[in-house]
């Protein structure tokens, strides 16, 4: 292994350990960080539900709104 990959591994193996403690000081379970994670990344809204475990990621809101009817969704 060249250095090169060996300093990719080492951040890999760093970024991971930082993961699992926000994870564990969120306490939120492990599966419903990816979208959180992402959201960061990448941008957009994250929400999170407990009880069931529902997760939502958004990257881009669109909003169509139809100015005859006043109405809209997103």
């Amino acid at each position: 292994m060249d250095i090169s990959n060996n300093r990719k591994l080492r951040k890999q193996l760093y970024f991971n350990l930082q993961e699992q403690k926000i994870i564990e000081r969120l306490q939120i379970p492990p599966e419903s960080f990816i979208p959180l994670l992402f959201s960061l990344k990448y941008g957009g809204d994250w929400s999170y539900k407990t009880n069931s475990l529902k997760v939502l990621a958004v990257k881009e809101k669109i909003t169509h709104y139809d100015d005859n009817k006043k109405t809209g969704y997103t």
